[in-house]
């Protein structure tokens, strides 16, 4: 789960999104997104389903392969 705070910081970047509006969509606070992005928390599972349904990925893609290098974000 290495890749995850990567991702989620490069996916939600590529959508324009500010930490607030993530969190606004999966239900935690502005700083618990800081801390998912800076590896200073892992998100729980169910919060880990809601960021891959939101950037349209899957759970393993999401924390297992680093996004920047394979995807183009809408």
């Amino acid at each position: 789960m290495e890749i995850i705070h990567k991702n989620i910081h490069f996916l939600r970047e590529k959508r324009g999104w500010t930490q607030g509006e993530l969190a606004g969509k999966i239900g935690v606070s502005k700083s618990m997104v800081g801390a998912y992005e800076e590896f200073r928390s892992v998100p729980l599972l169910v919060v880990t389903k809601k960021i891959a349904f939101i950037f349209e990925v899957t759970i393993d893609e999401l924390v297992k392969e680093d996004l920047s290098k394979t995807i183009q974000v809408k």
